[in-house]
């Protein structure tokens, strides 16, 4: 497969990390929903069909749809059981980009959501906006998200099942996005020379550097110019 990258295995493990860290972490901030501590992705690697687990995750070259980056399906078992889900990612998109470890982890941090339960939000900045756009860095998850599964699971404790809803969540609870643990960032590969010399320039500790030459520079000018004038 000439599309398949070793970095698209990495972006579903971190993705999968994400995820765990950011439940664990809304658990233990929040005792009513300490419920989801149990909940974690698990992952095992197989290169063939392998029985007995909840989510499937594969990939394909190109997309079938024009309008499709990713999608996922789930098996339901009446009335409301979710027995397995199924996510497809695509290595290339309509457009012809070619997805690099950031852009398949946000991918799969999305799609791993739907195998949650969770639908779309009207948040741009959210990991479950519908709409992608492919940016340096990796989207971390909100209180909004992990709100919306604790009301799924919820329901699922109860053995009650209700209709989909839109989920708005309590005063009691601001929306806020969760940091992501630094070993499941991926690092930054530049493309080109351009790309390399623009992020070495972003960096903080080189425009501190550029600043205080800037700053000595022009009180090298001012001090020449009161010798000039003495």
């Amino acid at each position: 497969m000439s599309w398949w990258k070793t970095e698209y295995l990495t972006a579903v493990l971190n993705g999968m990390a994400q995820w765990n860290d950011a439940i664990q972490e809304f658990a233990q901030s929040n005792t009513s929903f300490s419920y989801l501590s149990s909940l974690r992705f698990v992952p095992s690697t197989h290169y063939e069909n392998v029985s007995g687990f909840d989510t499937y995750i594969g990939w394909v070259g190109e997309c079938e749809s024009e309008a499709t980056i990713g999608k996922t399906w789930t098996s339901i078992k009446f009335p409301c059981y979710a027995t397995n889900a199924t996510l497809c990612l695509t290595a290339k998109s309509p457009t012809g980009h070619i997805m690099n470890e950031v852009d398949m982890q946000n991918i799969v941090i999305h799609e791993l959501g739907h195998t949650l339960g969770l639908s779309h939000c009207n948040v741009s900045s959210d990991v479950m906006y519908p709409t992608v756009y492919y940016q340096d860095t990796v989207k971390p998850l909100s209180t909004l998200d992990l709100y919306g599964v604790a009301q799924i699971f919820e329901l699922q404790t109860n053995s009650t099942c209700s209709e989909e809803s839109v989920v708005t969540m309590p005063s009691s609870i601001s929306y806020s996005q969760f940091q992501i643990n630094p070993e499941n960032i991926p690092a930054f590969v530049p493309q080109n020379l351009a790309e390399y010399t623009l992020r070495l320039l972003l960096r903080p500790e080189i425009i501190t550097l550029i600043g205080v030459l800037f700053i000595a520079s022009v009180l090298m000018i001012i001090k020449k110019r009161k010798k000039v004038r003495t």
